[in-house]
């Protein structure tokens, strides 16, 4: 049996080439140049030439694999079934002013008493347990503490963090520098379920919002702290400017605040009524997408603005609630308004279209307001023929023709 020689690629008998048991070659033919992976050392004093293999390098990082039947399975389990869950990161996003703030105070009385959540069939069945506030805008003494107290809140089950004490001496917390002492506090505050970071801006350092990564390396350690401590990491969020955008990009800042939390709401205003809040499921990774609440901020005999919830769930959605995708209309009052103009205007039967709109518009009513209007009465659309062609449309009330198009 012959053997090659790995550096001259001839029998090694040929040119008396041997191998050492260190592994290093020594060849005496006459190869051109040195083969990948080998490397010249040194020519002996018989002549032949001393090879030396190049190890393969470790590579800068190795995957980590695990196997499908080697995880052990969990079960997703919630604060509020659906809206907010354990061992997670949840958001609640709204413009400024819209009562988020508001709205998490509820949220956090309900668990530290153990109240039963709006949606009677989906009841917070748990013993009261304690929540951690991470909150710096509003002044605990005038505005925190009262806000919880007219809520219902048992303030025994709260704990406000604002500052972490280091070397001495007190600082804003961090979100990139300071877990450690959320988890410190989480562990010491004890029986811990809910921990709300209002806003959640106020605690990114020097973390660029709009940077996905940066992002992305501040919130997701923040995540695994809350999977680790099995606690609802609620996080407050402002909304853009934008009023066309997609609700999921209304969110300020990088698109990684709506993609790591696992459930995301939004906070806003019902379009037709200024004084009625919705708080409206934008995300839920882990279940069924609920219904959205609606509830409306009244006071109590102190003049304290506390939430006051309807006791029907809403079908509602939240690019309409922000007006992505809804065009301009009017408010309820004008509404109403517009409906009696139609109908009045419909009174004597179909009209033109086009005729009906200038119409309109000279009473001060635009194209969408007509079209709310239209709704409402469950007006028809007819064809106008002249000629064995349709050369218009007209407009009439549902007992005056059936529907043949859209104008």
């Amino acid at each position: 049996m012959t053997t090659a020689c790995a550096i001259c690629g001839v029998d090694r008998s040929t040119h008396g080439c041997t191998q050492a048991r260190s592994g290093e070659v020594y060849c005496n033919g006459n190869g051109n140049g040195v083969p990948q992976g080998w490397e010249y050392i040194r020519q002996r004093l018989g002549g032949a030439r001393v090879y030396h293999r190049i190890p393969d390098p470790e590579p800068p990082m190795r995957p980590v694999l695990l196997r499908g039947d080697e995880i052990k399975e969990q079960a997703v389990t919630w604060l509020w079934q659906n809206r907010l869950e354990l061992g997670a990161l949840n958001l609640v996003a709204g413009d400024p002013g819209s009562g988020k703030s508001l709205l998490t105070a509820a949220i956090s009385a309900a668990v530290t008493t153990g109240a039963r959540w709006p949606d009677e069939r989906l009841e917070w069945t748990g013993q009261p347990r304690r929540v951690i506030l991470v909150t710096s805008e509003d002044d605990p003494a005038k505005a925190t503490v009262p806000r919880l107290r007219a809520a219902g809140a048992n303030l025994g089950n709260i704990v406000i963090l604002r500052q972490v004490e280091e070397d001495g001496k007190t600082r804003q917390l961090c979100l990139q520098r300071d877990l450690l002492a959320i988890n410190a506090a989480i562990r010491e505050v004890g029986d811990v379920v809910l921990v709300v970071i209002d806003p959640v801006d106020s605690y990114l350092g020097k973390a660029d919002s709009n940077a996905n990564e940066e992002i992305r390396h501040v919130l997701e350690p923040l995540v695994e702290l809350a999977e680790k401590c099995g606690v609802c990491m609620l996080a407050v969020k402002h909304l853009n400017k934008s009023v066309t955008a997609n609700a999921i990009y209304r969110v300020a800042g990088t698109v990684a605040f709506v993609a790591l939390p696992r459930c995301v709401h939004i906070v806003g205003r019902d379009p037709e009524d200024k004084y009625r809040k919705m708080f409206v499921p934008l995300k839920i990774a882990h279940g069924r997408r609920p219904d959205a609440l609606a509830y409306e901020v009244q006071q109590d005999d102190e003049g304290l603005p506390v939430v006051a919830w309807e006791a029907d769930s809403v079908d509602a959605d939240a690019d309409d609630i922000l007006g992505s995708n809804r065009k301009p209309g009017p408010q309820a009052a004008v509404r109403n308004q517009a409906v009696a103009w139609l109908r009045a205007a419909l009174a004597n039967g179909p009209r033109p279209s086009r005729e009906l709109l200038q119409e309109a518009s000279a009473c001060g009513y635009n194209r969408w307001a007509i079209d709310d209007a239209r709704k409402a009465v469950g007006a028809v659309a007819l064809q106008v023929r002249g000629e064995g062609k349709v050369s218009g449309w007209a407009v009439a009330l549902p007992d005056d023709g059936e529907p043949h198009g859209t104008p």
